[in-house]
C-alpha cells in the first residue's frame, strides 16, 4: 500500500485513523512535534519521527518513497489569528512547497473543515461547489490553506477532506453533552432550530483512506467544480435537541430538559472560558471563535459527491454511532456504567 506520514497523529482523529491505515497494509510514520506527543505511538510500536513540520520535506523522506501525507495537524481552538494562520496555513505551505521539489511528490491529503465552507444559506446543505463563507478565524484559516494548496496543484497531487463535527473514541467535546444529558439537562446555545452535520471518527478514517485511494486531485484555477474537495459526513443533519435525545436513548434514560441559552449569555460564557484557558495556557474548545460559528445558523453539508466518487457512506446510522460512543465512554470510565 505504501508509506504514509500522518501529522497530528496524537490527536483525536489521528488516534483513530492510524490503526485503520495499518490494518489496510500502509506503513505509517506518525509525525510528532515533541517527545511528549510521540510517546503514545512509540509505546504501540508505530514508527515516530519528531521535528518541525518543514522537516517532512527533507531529503531523508524524499528518498524513502513516501506515497502520501495526511495532514491532520493544526490549531482547532484559536485564540489568536496570527498564531492560527501560522499553524494552519504557513506550516501547511512549508510542507507542500518542500515536497513539490521531490522527483515524485507524494499525494497530499489536507484535512480541512466544514468551517472553511461556512454555514447553510436558507437551510440548504453546503456543497463543495458553493463559495466559501467562513465565519470564524479557524474557518478562515482553513479556507486560506485550501486556496494556497490550489497554487501547488500543478506540481503536487492534492485532495481536501472537509469533515463537519467529528465524534467517537477519544473525543471529549461530545463527552460534555453526554455528561449534561446524564444530569437531565441540555443547554442549547442561540437556537434549538439550528441543524448540524456530524461524522463518526471511524467513518471519517474510512473516508480519508478512500480519498487517498480514489479521490480526484485539485486543479489550479478551478472556481466552478471544486474538484478534489470532499465533504465526509453522516447524511443526517440534526438539531442539538435531537442529538441530546439520541444520547439519552444511548444511556437508557429519559430525554433531558432542553433550555435555550440566549446569545448574550453564550458570549459571556465563551469569554470566561477563553480567559480561563489563557490563564492555564491551554486551548479551550468553547471560546470567542466558536461563538462566531454558533451564531451563524445551521451547519449541514451534502456528502453526495464523496458517495458518488469514492463510494463513501457512513457504515452505521448516527443513532447507532451515538450508542457506540456511549459504550466506548463507559469502557474508559469517562461516564458511569
Amino acid at each position: 500500500m505504501g508509506k504514509v506520514i500522518v501529522t497530528g497523529g496524537s490527536g483525536f482523529i489521528g488516534r483513530n485513523t492510524i490503526p485503520v491505515l495499518i490494518e489496510q497494509g500502509y506503513e505509517v510514520i506518525a509525525w510528532a512535534r515533541s517527545q511528549k506527543t510521540a510517546d503514545y505511538w512509540q509505546q504501540r510500536g508505530v514508527r515516530v519521527e519528531i521535528g518541525a513540520l518543514p522537516e517532512i520535506a527533507s531529503s531523508k523522506f524524499a528518498n524513502e518513497s513516501v506515497a502520501a501525507i495526511i495532514h491532520l495537524g493544526g490549531v482547532v481552538a484559536p485564540t489568536c489569528r496570527a498564531e492560527t494562520f501560522a499553524a494552519n496555513v504557513d506550516a501547511t505551505e512549508s510542507i507542500v512547497n518542500g515536497i513539490s521539489r521531490w522527483q515524485t511528490p507524494p499525494r497530499f491529503l489536507f484535512v480541512s473543515s466544514l468551517a472553511a465552507s461556512g454555514p447553510c444559506i436558507n437551510e440548504v446543505p453546503r456543497r463543495e461547489i458553493d463559495p466559501c463563507q467562513p465565519r470564524s478565524i479557524y474557518g478562515q484559516s482553513k479556507e486560506a490553506a485550501e486556496k494556497m494548496l490550489a497554487t501547488f496543484a500543478d506540481r503536487v497531487p492534492i485532495s481536501i477532506a472537509r469533515p463537519p463535527g467529528v465524534f467517537g473514541p477519544w473525543d471529549r467535546n461530545l463527552l460534555t453533552l453526554f455528561q449534561s444529558v446524564r444530569w437531565r439537562i441540555n443547554l442549547v446555545g442561540i437556537s434549538q432550530r439550528f441543524r448540524y452535520s456530524f461524522v463518526h471518527v471511524e467513518d471519517l478514517a474510512a473516508g480519508l483512506i478512500a480519498v487517498l485511494k480514489t479521490g480526484k486531485n485539485l486543479l489550479t484555477n478551478d472556481n466552478k467544480c471544486a474538484q478534489g474537495i470532499y465533504f465526509l459526513a453522516d447524511p443526517q443533519g440534526v438539531t442539538f435537541v435531537e442529538l441530546a435525545n439520541m444520547i439519552a436513548n444511548s444511556l437508557a434514560i429519559n430525554p433531558p430538559f432542553h433550555a435555550t441559552v440566549p446569545s448574550p449569555i453564550c458570549h459571556a460564557v465563551a469569554n470566561l472560558a477563553q480567559i480561563y484557558g489563557q490563564i492555564r495556557k491551554q486551548p479551550t474548545y468553547l471560546n470567542r471563535d466558536k461563538m462566531r460559528e454558533a451564531i451563524a445558523g445551521s451547519w449541514v453539508c451534502d456528502s453526495s459527491r464523496a458517495n458518488e466518487e469514492l463510494g463513501f457512506t457512513a457504515a452505521r446510522t448516527l443513532t447507532d454511532r451515538i450508542i457506540d460512543t456511549a459504550d466506548w465512554y463507559r469502557r474508559q470510565n469517562w461516564i458511569k456504567k
